[in-house]
This record gives structure tokens, C-alpha cells and sequence, in this order.
């Protein structure tokens, strides 16, 4: 009985730490993509889908990465149980 108490237990840890992340690619301009040579990056988070942390604009990573003319932007997600995280990244000249 104590060992499918801590079997449960670890499981409920591993399924709390898990997540699920993926990339969305977006274009912004259809410029040559080798052009780009600085990247910004701007982060986000949610928690429990009420409370909004950070920003996570376009003009944000822009800004963060010195960058003038923005070619490629890519979205990164990170989906937690409890918590959600927002990733832009902004590359360009």
C-alpha cells in the first residue's frame, strides 16, 4: 500500500512539472531571412489564465534587440499546469 502512495505521489510531481511547448513562425516582412543579424527577445507569463506578467509585444523584442527593421518574428509557448509562458522573437537589421 505504501509503495502505490508514493507511485501516486510521483506521478502527480511528474504530471505537475510537465508541459507543453511549441513554436509558431510568423513573417513579418518578406525580406531576405540571412539579412537578419540582431534578435530581441520579450517574455510573458500567465498565472492560472487571471494574472498577465511582462510583455511580450512585437515593439518590445524589437526594442530589446536594438533592432530597426524587423524581419522574421517567432512565438514560442510553454504551457504549464498552473502557469503559461510567452516568448516573441524578433529578428532583423
Amino acid at each position: 500500500m505504501k509503495k502505490a502512495i508514493i507511485g501516486g505521489l510521483f506521478a502527480g510531481l511528474v504530471a505537475l512539472c510537465s508541459a507543453c511547448s511549441y513554436t509558431v513562425p510568423h513573417f513579418a516582412n518578406p525580406g531576405d531571412i540571412t539579412e537578419a543579424t540582431k534578435e530581441g527577445r520579450a517574455t510573458c507569463g500567465t498565472i492560472l489564465g487571471l494574472f498577465r506578467t511582462g510583455d511580450c509585444s512585437i515593439n518590445t523584442a524589437a526594442n530589446n534587440g536594438g533592432i530597426h527593421e524587423v524581419l522574421v518574428v517567432d512565438s514560442v509557448e510553454a504551457n504549464y499546469i498552473f502557469y503559461a509562458k510567452s516568448e516573441t522573437i524578433v529578428r532583423g537589421k
